[in-house]
């Protein structure tokens, strides 16, 4: 009796979805948020500098941080950002992205970094409504966080470093910024090291399926000015977190790098990369994706195939929806391809007028003034499909041996395209 009641509810859902026409998801980013306040939004926001979930990293291994950046090079064999936007973008995934700029030096890289969804304050009128805001969420959700991802003392690290959230997120994910045994060598590289994550809520739920289980994987990359996160020679690095339960803490191992006994690193870490950072502040942008899956299957066949490399190339449609700086880039082109269409349409309009102006003061040979007509009509349609513009009818001058049905034709004609002209 239950399963017919269940089955029987999940048909009427199914029914009532059709009928409305409304989405078969619901996407978390639709809840209302916990304020009123203008300046709060849904989002997902990425960020570097002191680690939350873990103790402080030891002076020792923040100065050898700083010696694998003075030493390298912007080198990357594979950036997994880019494929891993290419195979989100299958129907059986969920995806967000952030992006924040940063300012960085050798000393200041890392040494953790933080993707976070949920509700966040964007900014603050002035200093004062900053410390109103931040002591009330210390008072309020912050302090009543039993079981939850941020306290008190979590909430005060996290809002030094500009995320300033509103509630407790519904994803948060911390990895530590690991180097090399011997960071001073030339071959000095950096890696990414899972530290903690929780998923609350997911990015959306199907209306006939409640469970909020996820498969789930984040990416990164670091690139500077003008750069593409996407491109080979970004800093990036992919990691599996693997299947999140809703509501469940998922604390990391511990890092164990040391390579005395074996060559084998912690199994965990992303992929190496390099960043060439001084002594200067270098302006860069780190860019985060982060992947959910509902079904073990897909989402295992997700990560073989991201981490296969060298497959399919990335589909540039694909990076351009994901990377804001991609899509700047997509936008400026489909403006330029834009105009090139409507200066096509213009000049089509402007030959089809001049042609149906001239048969419409009278015609000599009517098959072959007909014929010169309709086939500039025919340029027309061509060029109004491209520039979204409407359609003329080509028979309004019909082929004919008639020189008055003709001409009659051209007049209609070239009414019309005068309307168009002036439309």
């Amino acid at each position: 009796m239950r399963t017919e009641s269940r089955l029987c509810f999940g048909v009427v859902m199914l029914c009532t979805a059709i009928v409305s026409g409304c989405a078969t998801r619901a996407f978390r980013a639709e809840v209302s948020p916990p304020d009123g306040e203008p300046l709060t939004a849904y989002q997902t926001q990425v960020s570097i500098g002191e680690c939350v979930f873990k103790p402080a990293p030891e002076s020792a291994a923040l100065a050898a941080i700083a010696a694998s950046l003075v030493a390298s090079t912007i080198t990357q064999g594979v950036n997994y950002l880019g494929k891993a936007i290419e195979e989100s973008a299958k129907e059986t995934n969920d995806r967000v992205t952030a992006t924040r700029n940063v300012e960085v030096t050798a000393k200041t890289f890392g040494p953790c970094v933080q993707i976070i969804r949920g509700w966040f304050r964007r900014g603050f009128q002035n200093k004062d409504a900053s410390v109103k805001y931040f002591n009330a969420a210390l008072e309020g959700w912050a302090k009543s966080a039993a079981g939850s991802a941020i306290d008190e003392a979590r909430l005060t690290l996290l809002w030094q470093q500009r995320m300033w959230l509103a509630a407790q997120p519904d994803f948060i994910f911390e990895a530590q910024v690991v180097t090399s045994s011997d960071p001073k060598s030339d071959s000095g590289a950096l890696a990414f090291v899972p530290v903690y994550a929780r998923l609350d809520h997911p990015i959306s739920t199907p209306l006939l399926r409640h469970s909020k289980e996820r498969g789930v994987a984040v990416f990164l990359a670091f690139h500077e000015v003008g750069g593409d996160p996407a491109a080979p020679n970004a800093g990036a690095g992919g990691m599996v977190l693997g299947v999140l339960q809703p509501g469940v803490d998922r604390p990391f191992p511990p890092h164990t790098p040391n390579t005395e006994r074996t060559p084998n690193r912690d199994p965990n870490e992303s992929k190496w990369f390099k960043i060439a950072i001084g002594d200067n502040k270098k302006p860069m942008t780190v860019t985060a994706l982060v992947t959910e899956h509902q079904d073990a299957q897909p989402f295992l066949q997700f990560i073989a195939d991201v981490f296969a490399g060298a497959k399919t190339p990335i589909a540039e449609s694909l990076q351009k929806a994901a990377v804001p700086a991609l899509r700047d880039k997509a936008e400026e082109t489909a403006k330029a391809a834009g105009e090139t269409a409507l200066t096509d349409y213009e000049d089509a309009l402007s030959n089809a007028l001049a042609a149906a102006k001239s048969c419409a003061g009278g015609v000599a040979d009517p098959i072959k003034v007909a014929s010169d007509a309709r086939s500039k009509v025919r340029k027309l349609n061509k060029a109004a499909r491209a520039a979204g513009k409407r359609e003329q009818n080509e028979t309004t001058v019909p082929l004919s041996m008639d020189s008055k049905a003709v001409q009659d034709g051209c007049i209609r004609l070239r009414d019309v395209l005068i309307s168009a002209v002036s439309s």
